[in-house]
């Protein structure tokens, strides 16, 4: 297996360079494989997206919550947050239970710190699920009850969230002639991905709102630091009524058979 490669950019380093914008009027669905996917070269299509995409481009909370709950009252599988949006930070091994007698694991030359994730999804209704959205959003006039919620991917639109599938169509025809694995659904309000890299090629299109990528070329790998951590996962605790308990947060459950043998 192999423990967790993380990277950390050496900004002296670093040429930024935009990402070609084209609209998909003057490109064929061949010049978009030749030209790009082939080459392994990022690109922003602009016009890809066809009327039947219009249901999913004005999805809100409200809506959500409203008009697109499954059926049976079933819950949603989400991953809770950091308050800033993060699922993944990096922090010290002493806060882990029994650290010390961690295994080694091959790779790791970082002993002293580790890859905290908040993977322990928990189940909500999709109200409060949109609720923890409009919570966060400007207009908010009420402290959230629950930390901020992801729906991050992983074929939960097969499963989870399977109720909206109908609302999705297929792939833009400019990708036509590729082969797709499957169709994911990321919702959330404000969130931020550590670097990584993605095993597969993928067509992303944003519905609601606005995201940011930073996109490193294989050819600077020379210009990260790299250094593999141990993966460790962390679980949110729910507010208690009791003043002496944990007042929510997130907790380092001793749960070293799993966090020291993961092979993510």
């Amino acid at each position: 297996y192999t423990p967790f490669l993380i990277y950390t950019l050496h900004p002296s380093d670093m040429v930024v360079e935009a990402v070609a914008r084209i609209n998909v009027s003057t490109l064929t669905a061949d010049e978009f494989i030749c030209n790009y996917v082939k080459e392994n070269r990022p690109v922003i299509l602009q016009g890809a997206l066809s009327p039947e995409w219009e249901t999913a481009l004005r999805w809100t909370p409200d809506r959500f919550a409203a008009a697109t709950s499954p059926p049976s009252g079933g819950a949603v599988l989400v991953a809770p947050l950091m308050e800033d949006g993060r699922d993944k930070w990096v922090e010290s091994a002493s806060k882990w239970p029994k650290h010390q007698d961690w295994t080694p694991l091959p790779g790791v030359i970082h002993h002293d710190r580790v890859l905290a994730v908040a993977a322990s999804r928990i189940e909500v209704s999709p109200s409060a699920f949109a609720e923890s959205l409009r919570s966060r959003s400007e207009e908010a006039t009420c402290p959230p009850t629950l930390p901020p919620l992801y729906a991050d991917g992983a074929s939960n639109l097969l499963k989870s969230f399977h109720f909206l599938a109908q609302e999705v169509p297929g792939p833009p025809s400019i990708g036509k002639e590729l082969i797709f694995k499957r169709t994911d659904l990321w919702l959330g309000g404000k969130t931020t991905s550590t670097l990584h890299f993605d095993n597969v090629e993928n067509l992303f299109v944003q519905l609601v709102g606005s995201k940011e990528f930073l996109l490193i070329p294989p050819g600077d790998t020379s210009k990260l630091v790299d250094g593999r951590l141990r993966k460790v996962y962390a679980t949110w605790v729910p507010p208690s009524p009791q003043p002496s308990q944990i007042n929510g947060g997130f907790s380092s459950d001793d749960n070293s058979n799993n966090n020291n043998n993961d092979n993510n």
